[in-house]
């Protein structure tokens, strides 16, 4: 809890002392190790399924057609200006 909150409680409570004099308090009793802060608490959220990355069995993998096991990201070459050269794509 900071010094604002506090303020506000002991404010509520009848005692006055300024919010920056609440802070020093507080950096005085963390600097002598009489006042530790608890650890934070992190919560991590599941992460859904992907249905897309579900492995494929091992039987399932081997090609059924020739090309089958090749992809290609690229539909074309150009090795030098004015010449290219295309993949024959299966019919």
């Amino acid at each position: 809890m900071g010094n604002l909150p506090l303020h506000v409680l002991l404010h509520r409570q009848g005692i006055r002392l300024s919010a920056s004099m609440i802070g020093r308090m507080l950096g005085s009793l963390r600097r002598r190790t009489v006042l530790r802060e608890p650890h934070a608490v992190r919560v991590r959220n599941a992460r859904p399924q992907r249905p897309d990355a579900t492995r494929v069995p091992k039987d399932k993998r081997q090609p059924t057609v020739p090309g089958a096991l090749v992809q290609l990201d690229t539909m074309h070459v150009r090795p030098l200006p004015g010449v290219e050269h295309r993949p024959l794509l299966p019919q």
